[in-house]
């Protein structure tokens, strides 16, 4: 405030020197061959006016300038006030918006690690359920296998049995005599008894 009060009367008295500066040189520059009193009385009378108007400037001009420089210092402090107050609020939201995104960033690692072992555990799981169907169309097979070999087995004896009976058919009513067929007669009904 003081500082402003002194640049004010500065200000002002560099005026006055300017206004009187203009006003001596232009009215001797003016009248350089006159000897009259006019001449003498036009100065005095610019420098009464001047004066005047410096007097009427300061006394009734000094207090309302300085209440609108004030104002004006007051507008600007509460301008700045407002702005920092703005700023600290800006860089809170700011704080606020990196922490989120370090926790968003850090939710998004979660996640993805979240993802990848449940991808690895469905893949395990499809592995074991892979290897246990693989294990039961292997049993499967086996005992298909099995069968078709049993049956297999079953029709050979069953034709061999054909063909044997088939052969014996033809050769042993050549081969057997009605003795033997009396000594079989005889063991069957012992055997039987």
């Amino acid at each position: 405030m003081k500082n402003i009060r002194n640049s004010m009367r500065l200000s002002l008295w560099i005026m006055g020197a300017i206004g009187c500066i203009h006003l001596a040189g232009s009215t001797a520059w003016a009248d350089e061959g006159s000897k009259h009193w006019r001449p003498t009385y036009d100065l005095v009378m610019a420098w009464v006016n001047f004066g005047i108007l410096v007097f009427l400037l300061v006394k009734y001009l000094k207090t309302p300038l300085m209440n609108f420089l004030h104002g004006q210092r007051e507008d600007v402090a509460r301008e700045i006030r407002q702005m920092e107050r703005e700023k600290e609020k800006v860089s809170g939201k700011i704080g606020e918006m990196m922490k989120a995104l370090a926790d968003s960033e850090t939710h998004f690692a979660e996640l993805k690690n979240r993802f990848i072992k449940r991808g690895e555990d469905a893949k395990q799981n499809i592995i074991k359920d892979a290897e246990q169907q693989s294990r039961l169309i292997m049993d499967l097979a086996k005992q298909k296998i099995t069968g078709r070999i049993a049956q297999a087995k079953s029709e050979v004896k069953v034709q061999l049995v054909d063909q044997a009976i088939a052969l014996a058919t033809k050769k042993l009513p050549e081969i057997i005599t009605d003795d033997d067929n009396q000594k079989l007669l005889d063991r069957y009904l012992i055997a039987a008894t």
